[in-house]
């Protein structure tokens, strides 16, 4: 069986957070972005925060082309981190151990 897709919540990153502390919430949903990533899933829709959590759709990561599509969203997403909060954030890749 193979999943296709799906959603999931993440209630640390919630709208007290958005608001308390945008840099941690905004940091927090690019490690969530690259878990995802490693697990195979890439983001389709990120929905508006709530108090409950950040609550995201995905896709299932089904080729090494989708992988490496995923991979250049999340880059991009960090240099727009980069820019607006003067860091240096850089998506690095592991070589697979064989």
């Amino acid at each position: 069986m193979n999943c296709i897709g799906g959603q999931l919540i993440q209630p640390l990153l919630n709208a007290k957070l958005e608001k308390d502390d945008p840099q941690k919430f905004e940091i927090g949903k690019a490690y969530l972005w690259n878990s995802m990533i490693n697990d195979r899933m890439k983001p389709k829709k990120w929905f508006k925060t709530t108090k409950n959590g950040q609550k995201v759709n995905f896709d299932s990561i089904q080729s090494k082309e989708q992988l490496e599509v995923a991979k250049g969203e999340l880059g991009g997403y960090l240099a727009y981190l980069n820019e607006k909060y003067g860091t240096d954030y850089k998506l690095t890749v592991e070589k697979a151990k064989v």
